[in-house]
């Protein structure tokens, strides 16, 4: 029964990762689900492995009680290997010697901190562990964000990501110059490789051995070359499915407007996602990039231009488009006169203009027409023209009408007395007798029924 009950306790050990215990090992009891290893003096312990109690958020404590005070003083090789449980480690002063496949795996683990006091180890961002005097990164986590810095950190060293399958994206800024074996092996998770240095940092075999398939390593614009030929290879026998530049032209698309018309505002493209393309995330304007424009108000060409920023400086695209003139039309405005009268000022009304845009803007000569104040009764033109392209402008020109009505006749007549028997008087006819002639008929009163006429 005894024996049946050790193997069912090694069992559920090894399913939660813990490693195994030599029988050789001087080893405490769990103390907040943490085992430590003590020589036999006891005056020091390491962090030796875990059991199934272990919490989340874990604080190594800088001594123990075990008959006397030990001193923490290190992590050893595989002590949270595989922890699915640890979310945050936090590492005393008096540590000074931490294995570097200590938390190969802890694939939930996103805080490290490491005390001030500690002249060993460093945790920059408090999500990475470095050694001081080599300037190395020795573990980090998913949430690593490696030190810009290179009087902090120069070189990434040897397992210091193994096996953290949620890895899943890693920026490696220039001041990385080398990164040792297997310092990613197993990290199956790891899409993107952004490398930020000119020159490739150098790396030993198995570096990025087990990554992705589907891993794309992102270079900076010009030095794929570079990469490739330093190798960091590309392909189906390459480290990476493809090495890209960070060059806005692979990620982003212009879009142009193609029947754009002057309305006398800025008038803009459309910037997107570049169909098919695989960027490190995606790009915001102001932050990864910024648009300018020259010429995109008035008619004419004008041109926008995209500007790489931060990971994608110094490179650009740039895309011409063609504003066209609006149409406004300059037509001679109708006029109606009545036969005799004089011809009135002729004028004409501009139609189209845009953005509150004043008709003194159009130019166009003085409307005419051939109609004076003795033309006959009917419709005349009334004539403007002009320049057809004005600036923002292409001009149509109508042309109005005038038309003289009839005049109303208005007549009175009167005819001065005579005598009888003498030659009769001639009527006097007065007013408006329009275009034809006027026929007066007249009787001489208590005279003969005889009807006079007189034209």
């Amino acid at each position: 029964m005894k024996r049946t009950l050790i193997l069912i306790s090694l069992t559920m050990l090894l399913s939660m990762g813990v490693r195994n215990i030599s029988a050789a090992d001087n080893t405490t009891d769990p103390i907040n689900g943490v085992i430590y290893s003590y020589p036999s003096n006891k005056k020091t312990a390491k962090v030796h492995s875990f059991d199934s109690t272990i919490s989340q958020d874990v604080d190594i404590p800088s001594s123990i009680e075990i008959g006397n005070t030990a001193t923490v003083n290190g992590i050893e090789s595989n002590a949270f290997k595989n922890c699915i449980v640890l979310q945050s480690i936090s590492i005393p002063s008096s540590v000074k010697s931490i294995a570097s496949t200590a938390f190969n795996g802890c694939n939930f683990l996103t805080t490290m901190t490491v005390d001030a006091n500690n002249t060993k180890y460093s945790s920059p961002n408090n999500n990475c562990i470095v050694e001081i005097s080599s300037k190395t990164l020795i573990s980090g986590c998913k949430a690593t964000t490696i030190p810009t810095n290179n009087s902090v950190v120069t070189s990434i060293g040897a397992n210091a990501f193994k096996n953290i399958t949620t890895l899943t994206s890693i920026t490696i800024p220039s001041n990385i110059q080398t990164i040792s074996s297997d310092a990613f092996s197993g990290c199956s998770g790891l899409t993107k490789v952004i490398c930020l240095g000119s020159v490739p940092p150098t790396f030993n075999s198995g570096a990025f051995s087990d990554i992705s398939s589907n891993c794309i390593l992102y270079v900076p614009y010009g030095k794929k070359s570079a990469y490739t030929g330093a190798g960091w290879t590309e392909g189906t026998s390459g480290l990476f499915k493809e090495v890209v530049e960070l060059d806005v032209n692979n990620f982003l698309t212009i879009t142009v407007p193609t029947n754009a018309v002057y309305t006398g505002e800025p008038i803009t493209a459309t910037i997107s996602p570049k169909s098919g393309s695989t960027p490190p995330s995606t790009l915001v304007e102001d932050t990864d990039y910024t648009v300018s424009y020259s010429a995109n108000i008035n008619a004419g060409t004008a041109t926008v231009t995209v500007t790489g920023a931060g990971l994608y400086d110094g490179t650009s695209m740039s895309e011409d488009f063609t504003i066209a003139q609006a149409r406004v039309t300059v037509k001679a405005d109708d006029k109606t006169i009545t036969y005799g009268e004089a011809v009135p000022e002729l004028t004409a009304t501009v139609t189209g203009l845009v953005n509150g845009e004043s008709a003194n803007s159009i130019s166009y000569d003085a409307p005419s027409c051939t109609a004076t104040n003795s033309s006959p009764v009917g419709t005349y033109p009334i004539t403007v023209s002009g320049e057809t392209s004005q600036g923002n402008y292409t001009v149509t020109f109508q042309n109005g009408t005038l038309t003289i009505n009839k005049a109303p006749i208005s007549l009175s007549v009167s005819i001065d007395d005579w005598t009888y028997g003498e030659t009769a008087s001639t009527p006097t006819v007065a007013g408006n007798p329009g275009n034809g002639a006027v026929t007066c008929q007249y009787k001489v009163r208590d005279a003969d029924d005889s009807t006079y006429s007189e034209t």
